[in-house]
């Protein structure tokens, strides 16, 4: 999945939900944006969704993109609606950031992580 400034080099310079719309009309079936600080943005066929990135203390940035990615896949791939997938992919990504690369989250903690957000 590209981020915003891969997909506007890859869609001739086209605003993210056009270079989105761009990737679908040429084949793609799900479309992930990734925005860093600024979240993420999603267009599949049964429609898209945006999703803010959760604000967390950065501790290192490294894989925090690759992180995103494993858990899009994860939860698409286990047949998840695009709403909770982008979520639950942000709030990996958040965790990544919030702790040293050494130490990864697991689908648990994740889950932890969304369920404390929203009980706040």
């Amino acid at each position: 999945m590209p981020n915003h400034e891969e997909a506007k080099a890859c869609a001739a310079g086209a605003e993210l939900e056009a270079a989105a719309r761009l990737f679908r009309a040429r084949g793609a079936e799900e479309v992930g944006v990734k925005m860093g600080a600024k979240g993420c943005y999603a267009l599949c066929k049964n429609g898209e969704a945006v999703q803010s990135a959760f604000p967390v203390e950065a501790v290192d940035t490294v894989g925090a993109g690759d992180v995103f990615n494993a858990a899009f896949l994860y939860a698409r791939l286990s047949g998840w609606e695009l709403r909770p997938t982008i979520e639950f992919a942000s709030a990996a990504a958040a965790l990544r950031v919030e702790r040293p690369v050494s130490a990864p989250a697991s689908v648990d903690d994740i889950a932890a992580f969304l369920d404390a957000r929203r009980s706040e």
